[in-house]
């Protein structure tokens, strides 16, 4: 194995640096520039209320591998699926939130 040249079945032996930017970006010490970041307005569970910042949330989500949501500004329970899936948490007044 050399710099430059794809292999298949190469294993890196150096430590990851995934980990450990997850874990700074966790505690607030490093951000990404797709992060959806706290000074963002919330967006709360609210299946019944179209919202610009739903439609605005919603777009960012679809953006991750693996998640698609209807972008209707409805913040109901597959964009908080959606959001758990990308952050780790329910949006905010999800009933699932508390359990």
């Amino acid at each position: 194995m050399s710099d430059g040249t794809w292999s298949d079945t190469a294993v890196s032996r150096q430590i990851g640096a995934a980990v450990l930017l997850r874990r700074l970006a966790e505690r607030g010490l490093a951000a990404f520039a797709d992060a959806w970041v706290d000074d963002t307005p919330r967006v709360r569970y609210a299946p019944r209320v179209v919202s610009d910042t739903a439609k605005e949330l919603q777009r960012w989500l679809n953006g991750h591998p693996g998640i698609f949501v209807r972008v209707d500004g409805k913040a109901g329970k597959l964009t908080s699926d959606a959001f758990r899936a990308v952050t780790g948490h329910y949006l905010e007044g999800d009933p699932r939130e508390s359990r």
